[in-house]
């Protein structure tokens, strides 16, 4: 095999475990893993630990199809549909602020919302006054008809 030939496929080798990598880091933030690992009707076996959480690397977790065979330590829940929405609105929950009183840093905490589109709510108001309805932030620079779709449930204007 010539070098040429053997650095080609280090090279497609590494860039194919970059991208299992940046996958599988995707996969575990958005909370994809569990609902791929406990569809709705399995029963999920959560084993406690008496250790201190900086000790433990991982919570274990375990299905089983028979939950006769339960240790004292571990705790049977069933997995319902109305468990897979709660988590996932509960990771994306936040209080619905006012956006003629917020800071940058409230503003931030919007889904969508970086430090530049808060400075830019924050300058429009500045500049034209409080928001009298929320549909007014589409004047805002960078907040766009989904952008403003995104947050409106989480804004105020009262």
């Amino acid at each position: 095999m010539t070098d040429k030939k053997y650095w080609k496929r280090i090279i497609i080798a590494g860039f194919a475990a970059t991208i299992l990598l940046v996958a599988v880091i995707f996969i575990e933030n958005t909370g994809y893993l569990s609902y791929l690992l406990y569809p709705v009707g399995t029963t999920v076996k959560i084993s406690s630990s008496e250790e201190p959480v900086s000790q433990r690397s991982t919570l274990s977790a375990s299905l089983s199809a028979d939950s006769r065979e339960q240790p004292s330590s571990q705790t049977v829940l069933p997995v319902t549909a109305s468990m897979q929405q709660a988590s996932s609105e509960a990771s994306q929950s936040i209080a619905t602020i006012n956006i003629n009183t917020a800071n940058l840093d409230e503003l931030c905490a919007l889904p969508g919302i970086g430090k530049v589109i808060a400075q830019n709510i924050i300058n429009y108001r500045t500049a034209n006054g409080v928001f009298k309805t929320i549909d007014e932030l589409i004047e805002v620079n960078r907040i766009g008809p989904v952008v403003l779709e995104k947050i409106r449930a989480y804004i105020t204007v009262n």
